[in-house]
């Protein structure tokens, strides 16, 4: 399925894309707010490879400038167990990136985020949408609370992540209810 925004063309990530994705994922800026190591660098055979063995637990797509049709970042949902972070079988985390860096601050970030929330409640039917976020980055942290997060407790199980890590979660409830 292909979203459509004012200025954005979302859709569904391809094998095509590697060499891009893998260029963002090694990107300074990307990886200082990745949970991956900052030293590694990423080869596209390891991309290929981690695409074709998480379809069936995650979706991605790639986002593009309508304008010129040039790709500037990532989103993604990756499906949860059920019950993980007090949710329902229908709980996904959120992951997004602007890759292109001279793309950030110009709203993208925020005008996918709602398109792709949107997505995400009514067309996966999700309950409840997470997102991980690195304490220090504040962007993503403005951009989700634009979007309805709210931050949340660790489940005790992972409270040790809470001090470089913050959680916040946006339930369908509270979705629907602010759009």
């Amino acid at each position: 399925m292909i979203i459509e925004t004012p200025r954005l063309i979302m859709r569904p990530m391809e094998i095509y894309d590697g060499e891009k994705v893998v260029e963002w994922r090694n990107s300074s800026h990307i990886k200082e707010m990745n949970f991956s190591d900052k030293n590694k660098i990423l080869t596209l055979n390891e991309h290929l490879k981690w695409f074709e063995s998480t379809r069936k637990k995650r979706i991605d797509y790639i986002v593009e400038v309508k304008e010129s049709k040039k790709p500037i970042g990532s989103f993604s949902y990756v499906f949860l167990e059920d019950g993980e972070f007090g949710g329902s079988s229908k709980t996904a985390e959120i992951g997004k990136y602007i890759g292109e860096k001279s793309q950030k601050g110009k709203g993208y970030a925020s005008e996918a985020s709602r398109h792709w929330l949107k997505y995400g409640f009514e067309t996966m039917n999700f309950d409840l949408i997470i997102s991980k976020t690195k304490n220090i980055n504040l962007s993503n942290i403005h951009i989700n609370e634009k979007v309805g997060f709210s931050k949340s407790k660790w489940p005790d199980s992972l409270s040790h992540l809470s001090e470089y890590w913050l959680l916040m979660k946006l339930t369908r409830e509270n979705w629907e209810l602010s759009n």
